[in-house]
């Protein structure tokens, strides 16, 4: 008879055991289903921040171009209120055929003797940015920043008018108010002409002579303007503003007439006789319309109509300057305005 006895299992060894039997781990198929998960919820967060950067990088582009275009329909209406601000509305005399020259567009007048600068000149489809044909419009009305608003008083001017003496008992001031690459308009009892300050002498003369950038003195010649108006008459300085596109998108403010000289993007000197200031970028479409003042709309209107202008609606087009990814093409947008030309004769109605 054997005395061995078999020696009871403890229950901490069967805890060790157990968890020798319970401790495997994760299979691989639990894994790749745990990857799996994973990489779907990374994907999903990667695809909002995506979404959302897009959205974001929209808003922007959209709120600059607003931004943009409002500046610029700021900048135009502010000129299209002033136009004929103590300015004649049939126009200022300037020499026949100088005005298509000038502004780069056809120009058909009343009398085929001489050219006349209205209040406002249309022009439609005169330019190109890429397959559009955008409209430019010109502007003039009297600087009222010269000789505290007050007109000189000329009293007299040569035969050929290429100086006029200042009525200074009169006018109360010399010609040390002028600088030369000012423009003037020349107002006699029948007929008014613009004309392009080139220097001064003694303390009474403004000289006008043939050397002006734009050619619009021409003294002493049959096309000469300044002669054909009647003295004593007004000198007063105008601004003359010329909006337009150019072919890269690029809507620009023209000023005639200005001494400044600037170096830079869009420069001009005064031997140009304009000054070119950028106003917005990326411009795909200007496009003008003209409201008379018997309510009818035009696009065109012709020289006999300007005078009749009495609202001015303006479109301007922009594109964004990069691609949105969503849409993969550029962001556009399109936004109008419509000012009053008072002072070619609007009545509130």
């Amino acid at each position: 008879m054997s005395n061995r006895q078999d020696c009871p299992i403890t229950k901490t060894e069967n805890k060790k055991k157990a968890a020798r039997y319970t401790a495997g781990g994760f299979t691989l198929v639990e894994m790749m289903i745990g990857a799996a998960i994973f990489i779907i919820v990374i994907l999903a967060v990667l695809k909002l921040l995506e979404a959302s950067r897009d959205a974001r990088f929209t808003t922007t582009e959209r709120s600059e171009m607003l931004r943009t275009a409002r500046v610029a329909l700021d900048t135009m209406g502010h000129d299209i209120v002033n136009a004929g601000v103590s300015y004649p509305n049939s126009g200022a005399m300037v020499p026949n055929g100088l005005l298509p020259t000038i502004l780069g567009q056809t120009y058909i007048d009343s009398d085929g003797v001489h050219d006349f600068m209205t209040p406002i000149i249309s022009g439609d489809g005169v330019n190109t940015v890429g397959s559009a044909s955008t409209d430019q419009l010109s502007l003039i009305f009297m600087d009222n920043t010269f000789n505290g608003g007050n007109a000189l008083s000329i009293s007299s001017a040569s035969t050929s008018s290429s100086w006029m003496v200042i009525n200074t008992a009169q006018s109360g001031v010399t010609n040390s108010v002028c600088t030369p690459g000012d423009l003037f308009l020349i107002s006699g009892s029948t007929s008014s002409a613009l004309g392009w300050l080139t220097g001064t002498s003694s303390t009474d003369k403004l000289v006008f002579a043939n050397t002006d950038p734009l050619n619009i003195n021409q003294p002493s010649q049959t096309n000469g303007v300044l002669q054909s108006v009647t003295y004593p008459a007004s000198a007063t300085r105008v601004d003359w503003i010329r909006y337009y596109v150019n072919s890269t998108g690029t809507l620009f403010r023209r000023v005639y007439g200005t001494p400044t000289t600037r170096i830079g993007n869009g420069a001009t000197t005064s031997s140009t006789g304009f000054l070119d200031t950028p106003i917005a970028d990326n411009v795909t479409d200007l496009q003008i319309k003209y409201t008379l003042s018997d309510n009818s709309v035009v696009t065109g209107p012709t020289f006999a109509q300007y005078p009749s202008i009495r609202q001015v609606t303006v479109t301007i087009s922009l594109q964004s300057p990069d691609i949105d990814r969503r849409l993969n093409a550029r962001e556009t947008l399109s936004i109008s305005a419509t000012f009053d030309a008072r002072n070619l004769g609007y009545i509130e109605r």
